[in-house]
């Protein structure tokens, strides 16, 4: 398990190497505490940005946002997302006006060899009560686990999750938050790449053969 892991990062930061950063941060301000719930233009918010503002008025972090191939849901388990306020948690971000509500945010990439790399992401609970076997998921299109945290979070906490130089990366990253009722999610923090094709031809092919070897090694 460890050798795949350590194949899949490498693989991925040698295609990456030596492009340029393109990143985009979701504060998730629209300037409607109800805005996924009523104003369908919500449910477009991060997608394809170019810019700090977008068309909508809605903001990213400032001085970033160009995803302009990646494309934003959000999928709660009932009902619609709502965005909290410092009244109800110690920082703004996406929660949900219910309690244990499960739901996830969820990043995809143009075909055509672009892929999403998600380098962090914050969540803060709310004001009142301490939410044990709280579970943070981020997992790919193939519900693979790229990352998971179960933990106890306390009243007022904001916990930073900052993966630093072995960002996540694929084609479809999907942040899960197990209790969008008492936690919300923000500053998420990612970028878009692309693989030329003969690189990826040519990683591809590397990474079949050192597979192979391995194997023989092992017989």
């Amino acid at each position: 398990m460890w050798l795949r892991r350590s194949l899949k990062i490498s693989i991925v930061a040698v295609g990456i190497v030596g492009l340029p950063a393109q990143a985009t941060v979701l504060i998730f301000d629209t300037g409607e505490t109800n805005c996924f719930t009523f104003v369908a233009d919500c449910l477009d918010y991060g997608d394809r940005v170019s810019a700090a503002m977008d068309s909508n008025g809605f903001f990213y972090e400032e001085g970033s946002g160009f995803t302009p191939n990646v494309v934003a849901d959000y999928l709660p388990s009932r009902g619609s997302f709502s965005l909290y306020d410092f009244t109800y948690a110690i920082a703004p971000g996406l929660g949900h006006q219910e309690f244990n509500v499960p739901g996830e945010v969820v990043l995809t990439a143009d075909s055509g060899g672009y892929i999403v790399i998600l380098n962090g992401f914050e969540v803060s609970a709310s004001v009142s009560v301490p939410n044990p076997e709280t579970t943070i998921r981020v997992l790919d299109g193939s519900d693979a686990v790229l990352f998971q945290d179960v933990f106890t979070a306390e009243p007022s906490g904001i916990y930073v999750y900052d993966f630093g130089f072995f960002p996540l990366s694929s084609d479809v990253i999907r942040i899960e938050v197990n209790n969008f009722g008492d936690l919300a999610l923000s500053n998420v923090d990612f970028e878009q790449f692309i693989l030329p094709v003969p690189a990826a031809a040519w990683l591809f092919g590397s990474a079949i053969g050192l597979l192979g070897w391995l194997r023989r090694k092992g017989t």
